[in-house]
């Protein structure tokens, strides 16, 4: 597996755009967190940086990429919470 490095203005990507969707806040601090979690994602995918994963998060309309990736990070989240995700109510 490849590790692929987190800089700062893509982790503010994230972090921005899972509060706007879900209402969850990141500190800095869950940067590591989100780098470890994420990375096999992005090497299932074949993709080469957090930014490029971004974009494909964004792009995705049904919501499955958000539920996927907020499920790795956030493992003791309840099932309703993530269906509300896709929904749209999340």
């Amino acid at each position: 597996m490849v590790e692929i490095e987190l800089r700062l203005e893509e982790f503010n990507l994230f972090r921005k755009y899972i509060y706007d969707k879900v209402g969850i806040a990141l500190s800095d601090q869950k940067s590591t967190l989100v780098k470890g979690r994420l990375n096999k994602r992005l090497n299932q995918l074949g993709l080469k940086s957090f930014r490029d994963y971004y974009e494909y998060l964004v792009s995705d309309l049904s919501g499955d990429e958000l539920s996927l990736s907020l499920s790795v990070p956030f493992r003791p989240m309840s099932p309703l919470f993530f269906e509300r995700v896709r929904s749209g109510n999340g």
